[in-house]
């Protein structure tokens, strides 16, 4: 799903690359991943359940906080940016790249 995709490919961004995240945290656990799921039905409730088979360790588990990856700038919209389709996130990522440009351009 998105959740593991998502916070694979911002694990690897972090871990090996500049990148800066902006947004909110993402789902899923940039550490360590469960995959491989099997899925059973419960005997008494007939409940289909899927149950992981492997784990998937990207980086030291020692720096496992159990959290999604945090991004360097905590960026949300509230319910009313959403009404009015602003995207907060996109703004200030806008914003950085004005002020970088500006910076740059005073060498």
């Amino acid at each position: 799903g998105s959740f593991s995709n998502s916070v694979i490919v911002s694990s690897c961004l972090k871990e090996h690359t500049n990148a800066l995240f902006i947004g909110t945290e993402t789902g899923g656990n940039p550490t360590v991943l469960a995959g491989n799921a099997k899925e059973f039905e419960l005997p008494n409730t007939r409940i289909r359940v899927e149950i992981p088979t492997k784990q998937f360790i990207m980086t030291d588990l020692k720096r496992n906080d159990g959290n999604g990856l945090i991004p360097t700038y905590k960026v949300e919209n509230s319910i009313q940016d959403n009404i009015h389709h602003r995207d907060k996130p996109i703004e200030y990522v806008m914003k950085l790249i004005e002020e970088r440009n500006r910076a740059g351009n005073q060498d």
